[in-house]
């Protein structure tokens, strides 16, 4: 028989804040989930369908949850988390949503149907309501647009990103610049990875060069272009390394600090250019990055001027 089941969900954010999108169509995964956004609620939807029996409808309705773990069972329900979680990553790291947690959480009911009208909970589910008041977000459809291509090409924003809003969340600078630089050089290994994955062993095994080797020497070689930020990295890493070896070395000032993330998050953004030559997606984003940090050096100069 037929079973429906479905997600429904609310992204979580701190501090208040709160995200708008605009209409877009509904996306589909490899594994059948398609996942609809409701601008009425806010909220998102992941649904899919199965091909269940008895013993399915039994697991389903174990409210008490007196039947024994089924892992396939599970694995199949969690798909829908899954997908959900693989759409956030995509607003949080390559929009830019700071205060999307690193967990990516998200308030969160699941629910199963066999004709798609009268739905029941499907056991241990969380539900509570979602306000935000602080700062606000507008996904707009051009970036939307473009998240089918990344779901059919299996593009995910590289593991540093994690790093990267670390630095852009945390308030003491110290932790913020070793977290950027700690960004910067995972990027780039994951950056070379995806380029040629005969380096895996290479990059896992051996000790990283100096940031500017990396984004200006070994990307020329590979890529025919240098890192516009390799000689901001260069400074840096130095930096980071003072304030990892000294522990009387002075904390930098919160200006220069958001500059160097900001210089991190171009050149991050560089690299994914370098992945995807004259992708206007990635050009987007690296240009967005370029007048972020633009806007910070300006500020920068207007307070201390």
């Amino acid at each position: 028989m037929k079973i429906y089941l479905r997600g429904t969900f609310l992204l979580d954010l701190r501090d208040d804040a709160s995200i708008e999108f605009c209409p877009f169509d509904s996306l589909t995964s490899k594994d059948g989930c398609k996942l609809s956004y409701y601008i009425e609620t806010g909220s998102f939807e992941v649904k899919r369908s199965i091909d269940g029996d008895q013993k399915w409808i039994e697991y389903l309705q174990d409210k008490d949850v007196l039947l024994a773990k089924n892992s396939q069972h599970d694995s199949v329900i969690a798909s829908l988390k899954s997908f959900m979680i693989l759409f956030i990553e995509h607003i949080k790291y390559f929009f830019g949503v700071e205060e999307i947690d690193e967990f990516l959480s998200t308030k969160e009911t699941f629910e199963w149907s066999i004709d798609q009208t009268s739905w029941q909970t499907i056991p241990d589910r969380r539900e509570t309501m979602w306000v935000g008041t602080g700062k606000m977000y507008s996904v707009d459809g051009t970036f939307t647009s473009w998240i089918p291509w990344l779901l059919e090409n299996n593009i995910r924003p590289f593991f540093a990103f994690h790093h990267l809003h670390k630095a852009l969340s945390e308030d003491d600078t110290r932790h913020k610049w070793i977290n950027a630089t700690i960004a910067a050089e995972l990027a780039f290994k994951e950056f070379l990875s995806t380029l040629d994955p005969k380096t895996s062993a290479l990059i896992i095994n051996v000790p990283s060069p100096p940031l500017k080797k990396l984004y200006k020497d070994v990307l020329k070689e590979y890529t025919g272009f240098e890192s516009p930020m390799a000689n901001a990295l260069e400074k840096g890493s130095a930096t980071r390394n003072s304030l990892v070896h000294k522990t009387n070395f002075a904390r930098p000032g919160l200006y220069d600090t958001n500059v160097y993330v900001a210089q991190v998050q171009v050149a991050i953004f560089h690299l994914y250019t370098c992945l995807y030559p004259d992708n206007d997606f990635f050009l987007g984003l690296l240009n967005d990055a370029d007048s972020k940090l633009a806007q910070i050096i300006w500020e920068k100069r207007a307070f201390t001027s």
